[in-house]
């Protein structure tokens, strides 16, 4: 009668071989289940709630290539691109997988930390030095172009994805495990949505 959450799958397999040892193997074991580890294996047990179906997500070699063309897009476009490889005065191919690959991973703390993007315009003085403002202008490639191309291709990023399901996972707690006793343990509560599970 007791389900155990832990974050991830290989938690979860090792809590299970534990409690096997225990009982000598002569025993059931709790519930034990995963925070959404990415492979919506817990969707399953969601049945009972009326949900739209998910959004795919962008597998990260895509969204590489994608941001890539967007930054290269951008610095034929823009007078000062250049200045964001000071040493060759250019952007080669190498450099701009590199700009993607920190897009990527900013696009991703902010849908880990629950922020929108957009928020950066709101604290951002008016009056950049010409650098903030060119890297202000850059930023719109994940502020402006990136969500454009997501909603067209009716796709998320995966970290979004995996804050949708972890919010369905606590949205259904009560309703899938009543008043059984519930134990959450092995997370820090450091990310909002898993702290809000």
């Amino acid at each position: 009668d007791i389900t155990i959450i832990v974050p991830t799958r290989r938690a979860r397999l090792a809590l299970a071989e534990k409690f096997a040892e225990a009982r000598k193997g002569a025993a059931l074991l709790p519930d034990i289940r995963t925070f959404d580890d990415g492979d919506g294996e817990e969707e399953a047990f969601f049945g009972f709630v009326d949900a739209t179906a998910l959004p795919s997500a962008i597998s990260l070699m895509e969204r590489r290539f994608l941001l890539a063309r967007l930054i290269e897009a951008w610095a034929k476009n823009h007078p000062d691109a250049a200045l964001l490889d000071p040493v060759s005065g250019q952007l080669n191919p190498a450099r701009i997988l590199q700009m993607a690959d920190s897009l990527a991973k900013l696009i991703d703390d902010f849908e880990i930390e629950q922020v929108s993007p957009a928020a950066l315009r709101q604290i951002v003085p008016e009056n950049l030095p010409r650098n903030g403002q060119l890297n202000m202008d850059f930023l719109e490639i994940i502020l402006s172009a990136w969500p454009k191309i997501l909603k067209e291709r009716k796709q998320v990023d995966a970290a979004k994805l995996r804050n949708i399901r972890l919010q369905r996972q606590a949205e259904t707690v009560e309703k899938q495990f009543g008043g059984r006793p519930t134990i959450v343990a092995g997370s820090t509560g450091s990310v909002p949505a898993s702290a809000g599970l």
